[in-house]
């Protein structure tokens, strides 16, 4: 039987007459293409979105310490066995969303991130400093979801379909910016994103080469691969030396310490010397972050090493006393933070000699100091 339509034509016949009318076809495969290059992308980019809001769920119900945010509930078997290595590796004890948080706080703290403003709306505005877009600087929840979409997303946007470029000039995402920036290093506007990023591959969000892919030319100073401490000239980014010798780091009740041997060129000759980089920092938890260091924790008590700075970092040369140095003004950034894998570097401007008496060492200051473990 054959379904009638307003006027007696047969459907077949309705479908036929409209295929057969030349402008009615190109319309359609206009407006197929108009789709791919605007809606498309939104579409795309919002289903990666919202998977990653609910990966983040998934992190936090399996926190040990994560309180409210914590709710494993309906989650089955094989997630719950999925996300448990990566909280163990990260140390994510009291929530992704809780630990996300304060380190985009220790970044704003020194004007390196802005803060979370819940009226941020949109994608078509420049993005501030520290956050993948606009809407990513709304709150924790949507600042993970972003950067970790974007960063997934731009090699799919970049693929045609049926001879289409999606289209998203409109965007604003700081990638484009990050792949801008091609003297190498870590620049002051991405510090804060690219210690991000770093955490989202750490945690299983993106892969290395999304993050790559994303930070362009962005990334630490290049000693080869090799552990230890690698101390590079503060303005041409040029290795001078290196402490790889009985490289360790050790877990301490309220600190982490990161210690390395060496030979330092003096007067006298090459002497042995060994840095150690210590961040306060409570057990079971990793340094992740920016830590700001104000005072050689050598001139106050122990007890109260801790309040007075949160890092610690100092060169001791055996024999020759007066050579060691203990920084009072520095900054140190731990981009990378898993059991397998810390990564970072420290930026010494001032430090005090220990002669008789102790005087400020403004020799060859600053330097940067590039630190890397992986197991």
């Amino acid at each position: 039987m054959t379904n009638r339509c307003p006027g007696g034509a047969s459907e077949a016949r309705l479908t036929l007459d409209l295929s057969d009318i030349p402008s009615m076809s190109e319309e359609r495969n206009a407006a197929r293409k108009a789709s791919m290059v605007k809606i498309w992308p939104e579409v795309v980019h919002s289903i990666i979105h919202e998977a990653y809001h609910s990966a983040t769920h998934l992190i936090d119900s399996f926190s040990p310490d994560a309180g409210e945010l914590a709710d494993g509930h309906g989650w089955p078997s094989d997630a719950r066995s999925a996300a448990r290595p990566y909280v163990e590796k990260t140390r994510v004890q009291g929530g992704f969303r809780t630990e996300w948080s304060r380190l985009n706080e220790e970044f704003e703290a020194d004007d390196l991130s802005g803060d979370y403003e819940s009226g941020r709306v949109g994608r078509e505005q420049q993005p501030p400093r520290g956050f993948m877009t606009i809407y990513g600087g709304k709150s924790p929840g949507e600042d993970i979801a972003e950067a970790a979409s974007w960063a997934v997303v731009l090699p799919i946007l970049e693929q045609p379909v049926e001879g289409v470029i999606p289209d998203v000039s409109d965007w604003k995402y700081a990638c484009t910016d990050m792949q801008g920036h091609t003297e190498g290093g870590i620049p002051p506007n991405f510090v804060a994103l690219y210690t991000k990023l770093n955490f989202l591959r750490d945690i299983g969000f993106i892969t290395d080469q999304a993050l790559e892919k994303c930070a362009g030319s962005i990334r630490l100073e290049d000693a080869d691969g090799a552990n230890g401490f690698h101390y590079f000239s503060y303005s041409d980014r040029t290795l001078l030396t290196s402490y790889t010798t009985d490289f360790s780091i050790q877990r301490e009740a309220d600190a982490f310490l990161i210690s390395a041997w060496g030979n330092l060129n003096v007067q006298s000759g090459a002497k042995p010397a060994v840095t150690q980089l210590k961040i306060w920092v409570e057990d079971p938890a990793l340094p992740r972050g920016y830590y700001s260091i104000g005072q050689c924790n050598d001139f106050v008590p122990r007890v109260a090493a801790s309040l007075v700075a949160p890092a610690m970092f100092r060169r001791d040369v055996m024999d020759t006393r007066a050579q060691s140095i203990c920084a009072y003004e520095a900054r140190v950034l731990v981009t990378s933070a898993t059991t397998d894998r810390i990564e970072g570097s420290a930026i010494i401007i001032k430090a005090w000699k220990f002669s008789a008496p102790p005087v400020p060492e403004v020799a060859g200051m600053p330097v940067r100091v590039v630190f890397t473990y992986k197991r």
